[in-house]
């Protein structure tokens, strides 16, 4: 073998010794980022059994000692959140509670952008901001977060951090009455109710207040009780609407407490007051 062939020879030895060792060394930073993902997670899963016997800070010790570990794991930046936020385990902190909501949410955590955009919408812990609340919102309502979905729907309808858009309001309403926000089917019903964004159509604002109704939604028992005094929607019947407006007035609603005088006075023939 010539010198030239020794040299390549010895070349391609230690192009492959590198190869091997650079492979060994990828095998073992791989083997101990998966150990340290694990240690993570048993971190936040002692956390969570201390949350379920109340001990709080020992809860927040642990989901602290997971973070140090793996800073990125969603989970445990939801969990510091929301003990910042509700003062469990530490003293509550606002600021410190959208600084982890904030990491969860860009990770796409949907609860994180629906806690990050009510924190936007309040001025909690960052300025008060519609149109940053309005993204955050939409951002957890195309996932199918019922709650953001209802929130993105009021923004839409009341114009608050986006334009005034009754269409895009019965939109996520319906989204979120369909998972069952009973506030989402009221709102939804009385959109239907006054033809807004949607045709005007009193069965289908019977069907979502009586869906909301059914679940003890004060507003929406008083308004099913409007429809069944006037027969919109539904077949008129003053007992019935008598019912619903009594549920509702046991609820504190003042207008059904209001309501309720007037039709029973109508039942018993008294002239009404103009007030």
């Amino acid at each position: 073998m010539s010198a030239g062939e020794e040299q390549a020879a010895l070349v391609r030895v230690q192009s492959a010794a590198l190869t091997k060792a650079g492979a060994n060394s990828l095998a073992a930073r791989g083997h101990a980022d998966l150990w340290t993902k694990e240690q993570a997670e048993r971190w936040l899963g002692k956390g969570f059994a201390f949350s379920d016997q109340r001990k709080y800070e020992d809860a927040f010790h642990c989901f602290e000692r997971g973070i140090q570990l793996d800073p990125n794991h969603v989970g445990l930046q939801i969990m510091l959140g929301m003990a910042h936020h509700y003062g469990q385990g530490v003293s509550q902190d606002h600021t410190q509670a959208a600084f982890w909501y904030l990491k969860a949410a860009l990770q796409g955590h949907a609860d994180a952008q629906f806690m990050l955009g009510e924190f936007y919408y309040a001025g909690r812990g960052v300025p008060e901001d519609c149109a940053q609340a309005a993204d955050w919102f939409r951002k957890a309502a195309e996932q199918g977060h019922p709650g953001a979905q209802h929130n993105l729907g009021y923004a839409c309808g009341h114009g608050e951090g986006v334009s005034q858009d009754y269409a895009q309001a019965a939109f996520w309403y319906r989204k979120a009455a369909e998972q069952g926000v009973s506030e989402a089917q009221c709102s939804l019903g009385d959109l239907c109710d006054l033809g807004q964004g949607v045709p005007q159509d009193y069965a289908q604002a019977a069907f979502w207040y009586c869906k909301a109704a059914d679940q003890g939604h004060a507003r929406a028992q008083n308004n099913l009780g409007h429809l069944y005094n006037h027969g919109r929607g539904v077949q008129e019947d003053y007992a019935e609407a008598a019912d619903w407006f009594r549920k509702a007035a046991e609820q504190g609603h003042p207008g059904a407490r209001h309501n309720l005088g007037l039709l029973e006075a109508l039942r018993r023939g008294e002239p009404l007051s103009r007030s």
